[in-house]
């Protein structure tokens, strides 16, 4: 029988993890912010001589060991397919049956945790609507009367919870400390009319976009084209390859080269901000309204929690750790202010991701200096090697300075928080 996470929690039974390796502790850290380490008899390894006796005082098993209580259920921390099948075989071969594989991060045990506790506190309706994307989509969850809510996307006829504001634990109070006190932008009261026309959004669109994910494009937004100096289809009436840019570069820094264009080329905009054509911020005319009336200096994405600090969670999995010595190596340089923020960023286990923002101009302009500061002494590093990459990594390092700004300020500026709204096509 194969137990499912509905009763492994809800019930409060023990359970081994399978894999003590770097997708095991990254699920122990999970599990123990959420309240369940008590919960965890053990990990469970194919060869004990090659892992550590104890991890965070957790006991480590041989898979042949007898004293392993075999009507457990056993969680495969693992992550390649293969070592998975490996698992399942060794396990079901010493007469283990409750085995629970984890398929991909896009189910993040720490996700599935918190939407149950959601819905098993729910004492009013629930809401329930279909956005008008069939195929290519999400749905959300509304509770009655408040402003708390939850963005599903549909993967493979399942559907799983992300990016969801923090309800009042103590991932509430690690969130306070790292981003500073929590402003829903939907909680914020619009006080008199705001010029819109000074509030500038620009998404990110390329030639190669899949026509399909295109969202229908508010009219507060316009699209810019990124990349353009490097195709000669022109899809849209703002291009990154206009004015002093870096389009050429648009293979490296990804929807950078809209924000180096916005910085340099967009003087007549009070406030500027940035969409993908798949990722959008979760703001209307009326949170339009509130930025400006209530004074708020930046807004960004509720910051997404992810398996492991931050700097373990992007090297090497998206960039090598080189990458990241760089940047830290010129943010140092030119920023030593950013000394502390550099290291409490480095083990934060969430970020405002994928470079959605909007900020006022001045803000924005003292960000962007900031940020292609940096990232000019890494650019150079490699050119200087002849060394070509053209795999985003400058956009991931982007990501990273995006909310490492947005946390040394936490302070000084008025930062609001909404929801990221993310299409993604289904296998």
């Amino acid at each position: 029988m194969i137990m499912s996470f509905d009763n492994l929690f809800s019930r409060g039974i023990e359970f081994y993890l399978y894999g003590a390796g770097k997708r095991g502790r990254e699920m122990l850290a999970l599990i123990d912010k959420c309240g369940y380490k008590d919960l965890v008899k053990g990990f469970i390894v194919k060869n004990i001589n090659e892992n550590d006796k104890n991890i965070e005082q957790i006991p480590v098993f041989s898979l042949s060991d007898d004293s392993l209580d075999k009507n457990a259920p056993v969680i495969l921390a693992l992550a390649k397919k293969d070592y998975i099948q490996e698992a399942q075989k060794g396990l079901l071969e010493q007469h283990f049956s409750n085995i629970i594989p984890l398929s991909s991060e896009d189910r993040l045990l720490y996700e599935y945790i918190k939407a149950k506790r959601y819905f098993e506190s729910l004492d009013k309706e629930v809401k329930v609507e279909k956005m008008p994307y069939d195929e290519y989509g999400f749905c959300h969850l509304t509770r009655e009367g408040m402003n708390y809510r939850f963005y599903y996307m549909v993967l493979k006829n399942e559907v799983t919870i992300r990016y969801p504001f923090f309800e009042k634990d103590k991932l509430k109070e690690s969130f306070e400390h790292s981003y500073g006190k929590i402003r829903l932008l939907k909680d914020e009261k619009a006080s008199g009319d705001a010029d819109l026309s000074k509030i500038k959004i620009f998404r990110a669109r390329c030639s190669s976009d899949v026509a399909p994910l295109l969202l229908d494009k508010p009219a507060f937004v316009d699209d810019i084209q990124v990349g353009a100096a490097l195709t000669s289809n022109q899809i849209c009436e703002y291009r990154d390859d206009t004015g002093e840019n870096i389009s050429k570069l648009n293979r490296d820094f990804s929807e950078g080269t809209a924000l180096y264009w916005m910085w340099k080329n967009a003087h007549d905009a009070d406030y500027v901000g940035l969409y993908h054509y798949a990722r959008y911020m979760d703001i209307d005319e009326k949170d339009l309204q509130k930025i400006e009336t209530n004074g708020i200096d930046i807004v960004v994405t509720t910051p997404m929690l992810v398996g492991a600090p931050i700097k373990d969670f992007f090297c090497p999995r998206y960039i090598p750790k080189q990458d990241w010595e760089l940047m830290e190596k010129a943010l140092i340089r030119h920023f030593p202010e950013y000394a502390d923020t550099l290291i409490e960023y480095g083990h934060a286990f969430c970020y405002p991701g994928a470079n959605l923002m909007i900020m006022k101009k001045s803000v924005f302009d003292e960000y962007a200096d900031f940020a292609f500061t940096v990232m000019k002494d890494v650019t150079d590093f490699y050119d200087s090697q002849g060394i070509v990459r053209e795999d985003r990594y400058a956009g991931y390092l982007m990501e990273n300075l995006t909310a490492m700004y947005v946390m040394h300020n936490k302070e000084r500026f008025k930062t609001a928080f909404t929801d990221l709204l993310y299409v993604k096509k289904i296998d």
